[in-house]
């Protein structure tokens, strides 16, 4: 009974081991596509509310000026119009192949039962869910323009978070070397530590990390990223800082 319990214990170990990786993609998936739709529909609001007469122009027009503020930035490490291309692309294909799969599940049916098909088209059409996409597609209009629209902004402002991501990482640096010098100073004059500070800060880096990025993909328009990244960065070494500086007096 006891070797049971234990093949069963080592079974949900090894498990748990193998599954780990398949969650984080699950919720790295999840959060993505939450985030994407709700940039869509942040950017509809803008171009409905700035715009009402051409929502799609002054979309386009946001487009344009994102594009030429990132084609002005050149990081070392990658192409940051390529990084976004690729963003761009991978979302277009993905939604196009989703709707294709759901459509031809639903309306290829085999050829024993198209026969006795009420509509016409699935009747005489080889891919009668393709053709359907298809023609949705070329039939959507402004409402499918303006969604690719907005995702290419979302795809733009994400490679230009990706292209400031040295410059948070600079910022860090210099507020981790200025409070680990800070906890030796205290550490040499036995001052108090504080563990509310710590846990607050070291909570607090990720939520600002994370509240910039969204709150930059949701402002209507930016002129210049930079006054937005700068002072993230700033407030990103100021936590880190405050982190360091009153971790643990003794190791």
């Amino acid at each position: 009974m006891a070797t049971s319990s234990n093949a069963n214990i080592e079974h949900g170990v090894l498990v748990r081991q193998w599954k780990w990786p398949l969650r984080i993609l699950f919720w790295w998936v999840t959060i993505g596509l939450f985030v994407w739709a709700g940039t869509l529909t942040v950017h509809w609001y803008w171009s409905r509310d700035r715009s009402p007469d051409a929502p799609l122009l002054h979309a386009q027009a946001v487009l344009q000026e994102e594009l030429q503020e990132l084609a002005r930035l050149e990081p070392v490490l990658f192409d940051p119009l390529a990084v976004a291309r690729r963003i761009n692309s991978t979302i277009h294909d993905a939604a196009v192949d989703t709707s294709l799969l759901f459509a031809r599940a639903l309306m290829n049916w085999p050829s024993s039962m198209r026969s006795n098909a009420a509509s016409e088209t699935i009747k005489a059409t080889p891919d009668p869910g393709g053709d359907f996409v298809r023609r949705q597609l070329a039939e959507a209009g402004d409402g499918w323009l303006l969604m690719a629209t907005n995702t290419g902004i979302f795809a733009v402002r994400t490679a230009t978070y990706l292209c400031a991501l040295p410059l948070l990482a600079l910022g860090m640096m210099l507020g981790a070397t200025d409070g680990l010098v800070a906890r030796a100073k205290r550490k040499a004059c036995a001052g108090h530590e504080s563990a509310s500070i710590y846990h607050r800060a070291k909570l607090a880096v990720s939520f600002v990390a994370i509240l910039g990025y969204v709150v930059y993909l949701a402002l209507p328009g930016v002129g210049a990223p930079v006054k937005l990244l700068l002072p993230l960065a700033v407030a990103l070494a100021v936590l880190l800082r405050l982190q360091c500086a009153y971790y643990k007096k003794y190791l």
